[in-house]
């Protein structure tokens, strides 16, 4: 008879995020520790301290939420350190898959579009311009919800991605379809 699993942590989910928004070169120094701080070291620090118990336990996922803000510019709102906090994110998150693959720990980057979250409702304010802006760069036009996306049904967000699910060393992250992956130089046979 196998044995019952033991207790221990699985997963890490790498969502805490505090970030400020601002043009260069009006972007404050504080601004820019306090993004820094919220979106790049809060996650760096809760997979360091989860690694032992995860390695401990044989393995496990560290689920880190990046955004489209870490691969592409956005004119609006202004976004230099939220931008570069959230590459670092999706940097990161590649090194700990490298590091964690010979222990069993996969890193998995979410980068989601934009969400209408209390505190971004109470930051845009009544400002319809604004609200206009960010969505018009979106293909469903609209602001994410956050009840959405715990709900049985987030796949309604998704539109225009295609995912690749064959495990690689370089990025599979989601790319808008149309556009063609750089060949590889070695090259892993998909499955028909």
């Amino acid at each position: 008879m196998p044995s019952p699993p033991t207790a221990g942590l699985d997963v890490v989910y790498n969502n805490a995020a505090i970030q400020y928004f601002g043009p260069m070169p009006d972007f404050s120094i504080d601004d820019w520790r306090a993004t820094i701080t919220g979106d790049l070291d809060i996650p760096f620090f809760v997979s360091k301290f989860a690694w032992p118990h995860l390695v401990r336990r044989g393995g496990g996922v560290i689920i880190n939420v990046a955004s489209v803000s870490g691969m592409i510019a956005q004119e609006t709102p202004p976004m230099v350190a939220h931008a570069a906090a959230k590459a670092g994110v999706i940097a990161m998150t590649r090194q700990l898959a490298l590091e964690g693959a010979r222990f069993g720990i996969r890193a998995v980057a979410i980068s989601p579009g934009p969400f209408l979250t209390p505190a971004s409702d109470r930051d845009l304010g009544d400002n319809q311009a604004v609200r206009d802006a960010i969505t018009r760069k979106t293909l469903l036009k609209r602001f994410g919800q956050p009840g959405r996306l715990r709900s049985s049904r987030p796949s309604s967000l998704l539109t225009g991605r295609l995912t690749s699910q064959a495990p690689t060393t370089r990025s599979t992250a989601a790319r808008p379809l149309g556009r063609a992956l750089p060949p590889s130089p070695n090259p892993i046979p998909e499955n028909p």
